[in-house]
């Protein structure tokens, strides 16, 4: 019986880190020019980018942004953390950072391409190197993607003439920040799934004693 409570206060403290229960990681999704299973999206793919290639064009003007899914669905409301930050990057055929927008949200599989909703993040473009690799970073607050919904990224062309994306597994990627729960399905923290196991333990201890007392 000693042992009982002690072992039920590291059971309660902690599973009182459940605020804590995903095991954040950052994460890539590099941008494909296949199509996604969105209708209207390309696909991002984040396990497969071997499979990756082929180029993107993106007509000019703010009607003709093109979209990227997840290649998975939330599989349950996902809740991206404040702290860190989102980087977008792609390779395009001109430094058109200034008259580019990208924006990160998401889609709904119903609503296709056109249900995309931007998240409210701060960003700004970061500049191009000399292969015009564009970078875009975002801080990352409190946004979440809902059951069935898939994280996106958008880019809209707002140049006078029509650019390109070059789709490859190292040059056009979004990377999640570092308070990612483990998209589309969050990990159970460590220290949840141990406070689970020593409550177990507590409760067959604690019937085992009753027994004894009973006996």
């Amino acid at each position: 019986m000693r042992l009982l409570v002690p072992a039920c206060l590291v059971a309660v403290l902690l599973l009182s880190m459940t605020a804590m229960a995903s095991a954040a990681v950052q994460q890539k999704w590099v941008l494909d020019s296949q199509a996604s299973a969105v209708s209207g999206a390309l696909v991002m793919e984040k396990s497969d980018i071997a499979s990756v290639s082929g180029t993107v064009t993106i007509a000019s003007g703010a009607s003709n942004g093109q979209v990227w899914c997840a290649d998975e669905a939330a599989a349950t409301l996902v809740t991206f953390g404040a702290g860190g930050d989102w980087i977008v990057k792609f390779k395009t055929d001109a430094n058109w950072g200034a008259k580019c927008m990208v924006e990160i949200g998401y889609c709904t599989a119903a609503g296709g391409a056109s249900s995309f909703t931007a998240f409210p993040l701060v960003g700004a473009f970061q500049g191009s190197t000399g292969s015009y690799v564009l970078s875009w970073q975002f801080n990352a607050n409190s946004v979440g993607v809902a059951k069935g919904d898939y994280l996106a990224v958008k880019i809209t062309n707002l140049s006078g003439s029509s650019h390109t994306v070059e789709c490859c597994s190292g040059c056009s990627f979004l990377d999640g920040p570092c308070t990612d729960p483990g998209y589309p399905v969050p990990e159970m923290a460590t220290s949840v799934l141990l406070g689970a196991g020593i409550l177990g333990l507590v409760g067959y201890a604690y019937v085992g004693h009753r027994r004894q007392k009973t006996a």
